[in-house]
Formats: structure tokens, sequence, C-alpha cells
């Protein structure tokens, strides 16, 4: 049971960067894992590889989820999300490398996706768990609220905007904003470290 008496003003203001910073995150790998899927399905023209990306983005937070939160439990939430957003970026900083040397197979791309699937599976159950033991009881449901509102806006949003990316640039250009975010995430976590 927690103890909502315990968590300060001070717990609350932390969650508002983590949730900020993780909403941030979650919105551009989606963006980046649309663009990269319909960028395979561009240079291929087939319907089996669109269907094998989807898989390899899919299916990983499918078999990851049920077992993220009873990890995320056992150690540090913090760690587990720091861990997951900087996998992600090197995953995709190793891509963008191959990507510039002409060496980028796609094996290295469905793996990338698989391993960004795999990451956001414990991502997204730990961002959503830290909401109750951050945040006042009598902003629990308000939180909450805006939890599955922008969890609604990033799965609408997201595609659109990785369609207009995947017109606007190329694939190399739109990875680079997964590792933006990283850093911005590296950011925002030493300020909250920092206040503790």
């Amino acid at each position: 049971m927690i103890n909502y008496d315990k968590i300060s003003k001070k717990s609350f203001h932390g969650y508002i960067w983590i949730w900020i910073s993780q909403i941030i995150s979650l919105i551009g790998s989606n963006i980046v894992s649309f663009a990269v899927i319909w960028y395979l399905t561009l240079q291929t023209e087939s319907s089996f590889i669109l269907s094998l990306a989807s898989i390899a983005s899919i299916v990983p937070m499918i078999i990851v989820g049920p077992f993220a939160g009873v990890i995320s439990d056992r150690v540090n939430k913090n760690i587990v999300l720091i861990l997951a957003d900087f996998i992600q970026a090197l995953g995709t900083f190793v891509l963008i490398i191959l990507f510039y040397l002409n060496l980028a197979q796609l094996w290295h791309i469905i793996a990338l996706l698989a391993v960004r699937g795999t990451c956001q599976g414990f991502q997204f159950p730990v961002a959503v768990s830290i909401t109750s033991l951050m945040v006042p009881k009598e902003k629990i449901k308000s939180m909450n609220s805006l939890n599955q509102i922008f969890t609604s806006l990033m799965n609408i949003a997201s595609p659109a905007i990785g369609a207009v990316a995947i017109a606007s640039f190329s694939i190399e250009q739109i990875s680079w904003n997964i590792i933006m975010e990283v850093l911005l995430n590296i950011v925002g976590w030493k300020y909250y470290f920092k206040r503790d």
C-alpha cells in the first residue's frame, strides 16, 4: 500500500519533469519507428517487409510488457527508464553510422525495430507505474487522465508526423531525433537527481 503522506511536493515536481521527458521520448520513438517502417516499405515495395517490420516493432512490446512491471519493481525505476532510452539511442546511432557508410541491411533495421520495441515495452509500463509513487493522492486522477489523453494523442499523431518526416527528410536525419531526445532526457534526469 502506498503511503501518500510521504509523497512530497518535491517528488511531484520531479515526476512532472519525468512525465514530460517520457512523453517526448515515447512520441519521438513512435515517430521514428513509423518512419523507419515506411522507409523499408518504400525501399522494398514489399507488403511482406511492411508486415515483418511492423511485427518486429510491436511483438517485443507485447512479449516483455508483462515482465517489465515485475522486473522494474525489483530494480530502480529511474535506471530502467534511463537504460531504455540509452539502448534505443545507441542502437539508432549504430544504424545511422551504417546508413552513412552504406552498409545498412534489412536485418539491421529489423533488429533495431525489435530492440526499440523491447525498450518501449519496459519504458511505458515503468513510466505509468511511477505515477502512484510520486504524485500526491489528490492529483492522481488528473495525472492518470493526462497520461491517457497523451497516449491517445501519441498513437494518433505519431504516424501522421512520421509520414510527413519520411516525405521531407532522409532516414538518417529522422533517426537523429532519438539521439536528441536522449540528450534532453539526460539533462532532465540530471536535474531530477540533483534535487534529491
